[in-house]
């Protein structure tokens, strides 16, 4: 059997990942580089969430080629990662929250090396991207089965939200993105070049936040956190423009 050229392979995936996306639906955020990291595909929906553009502007050029101003610390964080993530036979994953055109969001990317089985050689970079919602998927599926079987939803009497510090906002936001103490510690040191540890975090709970809402545990504090509306407020300008490598710290 005649072995697959490089450009071969990767022009054939190109071809199969189109199709995919456009079979399933059109709101896959997926790209491809080539080993120039040059975008050699982009989804449309890619290209509008991430960049407010359309695959054509964005094909045959890398990030550093891309002028778009709001997102220069983006791209710039984005080659340098790619340069990493092609050196490496695993996957990478990376938090990011920019001022996306679709607003300051948190989005995980999955980066990986696309590796032509023929050859053994690697022929670029796929990525896959996803917003990240601040509402636990586990409580999703609880609340969709408490629907299907009748359980009347608990409600919590509500008074005015409490008034969070930045400090309070950060750890609430990655709280309820489902990131344990250490986690978060490692996530805000990586943003700040501090030293923070997971009892500094814990403190944080233990003596402002279970104060502030009234609670005793994680559990009461995240559903009255949820129930403020707090799990769809968007990520707080103090975490903007920050690239986290996360592959160790959440299963994707």
């Amino acid at each position: 059997m005649k072995l697959s050229s490089d450009q071969e392979f990767l022009n054939n995936l190109i071809k199969y990942v189109d199709v995919l996306v456009n079979t399933f639906n059109d709101n896959n955020l997926v790209a491809i580089k080539d080993m120039n990291l040059n975008y050699v595909y982009v989804s449309e929906r890619f290209a509008k969430d991430v960049f407010g553009s359309n695959p054509d502007s964005i094909i045959d050029k890398s990030d550093l080629d891309l002028k778009f101003p709001q997102l220069e610390a983006f791209c710039k964080a984005s080659h340098d990662e790619d340069l990493r993530v092609l050196s490496s036979p695993d996957q990478v994953t990376f938090l990011k929250i920019y001022a996306f055109s679709s607003g300051l969001k948190p989005v995980i990317f999955n980066k990986a090396p696309l590796i032509n089985k023929d050859t053994g050689a690697s022929v670029g970079l796929a990525i896959r991207a996803f917003h990240l919602k601040a509402m636990n998927l586990t409580q999703k599926i609880i609340h969709a089965f408490h629907i299907r079987l009748g359980v009347p939803r608990h409600k919590v009497k509500l008074t005015p939200p409490p008034r969070l510090s930045p400090r309070e906002q950060q750890v609430t936001f990655l709280f309820l993105a489902n990131f344990a103490s250490a986690d978060i510690a490692n996530i805000i040191n990586q943003i700040e070049g501090k030293n923070i540890s997971k009892s500094y975090i814990d403190k944080v709970f233990a003596e402002q936040l279970y104060v502030k809402f009234n609670v005793n545990d994680r559990k009461s504090l995240y559903d009255k956190m949820v129930a403020y509306g707090f799990s769809d407020s968007p990520p707080p300008r103090l975490l903007s423009n920050c690239s986290i490598e996360i592959t160790n710290l959440m299963d994707i």
